[in-house]
């Protein structure tokens, strides 16, 4: 398994600079949020001259590009004009993601709906993203649904409803432990059993529940409401998911691919991480730390 850095840890970078800073600390890959309102970022608006020289920075500096984080949250709206146009968003990035060399662009599955809902919502979700097949093929780009708060997949099992109802190797689950942890759903070793083998990429965090909290608001996908949370984020292996236990479950399924550090250096949680120059290098440390130790051959007695 190889380590990649995302650039929500680096809100105050380009995305040239953040290049340089992940390929310094020694990650080996990144992922790239998309969205416009985020500094580091690549966009759906860049030139085909832009996306050639990020792509030949990164291969320069031995980095791949692993994923490209999508922001859209409403594949699931009734109204098809809202629809159309989230589908317009992802089939850009699709794209972009292929230009610049990304297998994979992270979906949010659909934004969470009452549980009468729910079903209707999953059944029009994996027709819009059935429609993306003939794309996903032709560009090898494909459709990795997370594991996420606020949406219609929270859970492993809601997720594998979504992927099971799509029925196209096209679509297939971006793993987030922390997220499921956090609206308290299974615990890793079901997650990973339920979802293989069709965990395309997965996030790695850590989080802590807080003391006397017992309700949270996901009314938002993006932000977790500062009033109501039972969870906040900390560094990894300081908080309470078995990071081993984790990797070790992975490679047990023959998972070979790369784990994000999604280092969550947001404004709004910003004082529960330390600035990205001292975490995100920890955070590397930590998981290669991990992985070495499980990949060296056993010692003979």
């Amino acid at each position: 398994m190889k380590i990649a850095a995302h650039t929500m840890g680096t809100p105050h970078l380009s995305p040239f600079e953040a290049v340089d800073f992940f390929a310094e600390v020694g990650y080996n890959g990144v992922e790239f949020v998309s969205r416009e309102d985020h500094r580091c970022s690549v966009t759906r608006d860049w030139s085909a001259a832009e996306r050639r020289r990020l792509k030949d920075q990164c291969q320069r500096l031995g980095l791949s590009i692993v994923c490209l984080a999508s922001y859209g949250t409403d594949i699931n709206a009734e109204l098809e004009p809202l629809a159309s146009q989230e589908l317009a968003l992802l089939s850009e990035n699709i794209v972009l993601a292929h230009d610049l060399g990304a297998p994979c662009v992270r979906l949010y599955g659909g934004r969470q709906v009452a549980h009468e809902e729910w079903a209707g919502s999953i059944d029009r979700v994996a027709s819009r993203l059935r429609s993306l097949t003939g794309l996903c093929r032709q560009t090898g780009v494909k459709i990795a649904i997370e594991n996420h708060f606020g949406t219609l997949t929270r859970t492993a099992a809601e997720t594998m409803a979504l992927i099971n109802a799509v029925g196209t190797p096209e679509v297939g689950v971006l793993y987030d432990q922390a997220n499921i942890a956090y609206d308290r759903g299974e615990e890793y070793s079901k997650a990973i059993r339920l979802q293989a083998p069709h965990i395309l990429h997965v996030h790695a965090k850590d989080l802590v529940y807080l003391t006397g909290a017992s309700e949270s608001d996901v009314s938002s996908v993006t932000h977790l409401s500062s009033e109501k949370r039972i969870a906040k984020w900390v560094l990894l292996g300081h908080g309470v998911l078995q990071w081993p236990g984790i990797l070790r479950a992975l490679a047990g399924i023959g998972y070979d691919r790369y784990i994000t550090v999604e280092y969550t250096y947001k404004p709004v949680y910003r004082d529960e991480l330390p600035a990205p120059e001292i975490g995100m290098p920890e955070c590397l440390h930590y998981l290669r730390g991990l992985v070495s130790a499980m990949e060296a051959p056993a010692t003979a007695l």
